[in-house]
């Protein structure tokens, strides 16, 4: 069984994005569908769908992974990545790009600054959003 799109767990981490991920993957599917179709074995089948399975990983993966980790930066430290993207003018140059869309947050990710960047972060303590503290018990 080929899946594609929400049905095989493919979104932007970072924007929540999906759409772009489910034609993509659809377009892989009904490639390999068409291949699938012209097995003449079992073998032949299962090769076809591990090619498949390993288009996906090696195009959107990669593309997942990168916004999986900008996430999580995000999620560990948000008023770092809120003043790395309005203070300074490479990181908001980057922003700007991928929101017009002339790059992907692989794109960003790969750059030697903001890699080095988020490595020193993820070292950084937990300074995420204050979790409401439970009221008192009453008595």
């Amino acid at each position: 069984m080929l899946v594609a799109g929400d049905a095989a767990a493919l979104l932007d981490h970072w924007s929540r994005e999906g759409i772009s991920y489910a034609l993509r993957s659809g377009d892989l599917a009904g490639h390999a569908a068409a291949r699938l179709a012209a097995t003449a074995d079992d073998a032949e089948a299962h090769t076809a769908a591990d090619h498949y399975e390993q288009q996906v990983d090696d195009v959107l993966g990669v593309e997942m992974t990168a916004s999986g980790t900008l996430m999580n930066l995000f999620t560990r430290n948000p008023g770092l990545v809120h003043t790395a993207l309005t203070r300074l003018p490479p990181a908001w140059r980057r922003l700007d790009a991928y929101i017009a869309g002339r790059t992907s947050v692989a794109g960003i990710m790969t750059t030697p600054l903001v890699r080095t960047a988020a490595a020193l972060a993820t070292r950084l303590p937990l300074r995420g959003a204050r979790r409401p503290q439970s009221a008192p018990p009453h008595s």
